[in-house]
């Protein structure tokens, strides 16, 4: 006769809750948090833009954002940015910053679109699925369908699409390295877009502390203009 049967147990923890948003809050929210971060007005609010649009298009925009900026936060601009449009890089070691390199390649949608099919290599990017947003937009004003490829991860964006072709386990897309844009004749699916996002309540503290930073002092990034210089879109 056999014994009572042992009770199961599991290691997997519930599932933490997550707070859902709306598009307008998620922005509204991010664009403060990256301000209280550092950045000038103008590109803070190209991060509020980029979280919105990842929500939108059902990618965790909020919980990426909040990982880079509390990894990345107070770092001076002329660290991040790329030094000029044409290769893309940035003077000196380090890494570029996604949402800087986003603006820079935007900023030239109308003469890449100009050259013909777009090329272009970013050198070390942090969180690199922070550039799609702006590479939408490349995407939009040339009217071709652009491949971005990171270290782990293929995404391809239309005007009106996005395929993720390949992406790691981890949803942030949050890993760095080099992206590189091509122009593709392959054609992305129709981008299903969400009313509303959500993120985890680590990322909503995060946010949130970022965003109170905006009732205390300029700290020395924004008082050395972070952000302003000549991607500054203010």
């Amino acid at each position: 006769m056999t014994g009572p049967v042992p009770e199961t147990r599991t290691s997997m923890a519930p599932e933490a809750p997550r707070t859902r948003l709306s598009l307008p809050e998620i922005d509204a929210l991010c664009t403060k948090a990256a301000r209280g971060a550092g950045y000038a007005w103008g590109v803070a609010e190209e991060a509020g833009f980029a979280c919105r649009w990842l929500a939108e298009r059902r990618l965790p925009g909020p919980d990426i954002v909040a990982a880079y900026l509390d990894q990345h936060a107070e770092r001076p601009w002329q660290n991040i940015a790329p030094a000029n449009g044409r290769d893309w890089r940035r003077d000196g070691d380090g890494s570029l910053c996604p949402i800087a390199a986003g603006i820079a390649f935007a900023d030239r949608a109308s003469d890449l679109a100009a050259m013909g099919p777009i090329s272009a290599r970013f050198p070390a990017v942090n969180c690199p699925v922070l550039m799609l947003p702006f590479v939408w937009r490349v995407a939009f004003v040339s009217h071709q369908t652009l491949s971005v490829e990171a270290t782990d991860w293929k995404v391809r964006l239309g005007p009106q699409s996005l395929d993720v072709v390949g992406a790691p386990a981890d949803p942030g897309f949050s890993g760095d390295g080099d992206v590189v844009i091509t122009a593709t004749p392959d054609q992305a699916r129709q981008a299903c877009l969400a009313e509303a996002g959500e993120l985890s309540a680590r990322a909503l503290r995060i946010l949130e502390r970022f965003s109170q930073q905006t009732y205390v002092p300029a700290s020395a990034l924004s008082r050395a203009g972070a952000g302003a210089g000549e991607s500054d879109n203010d």
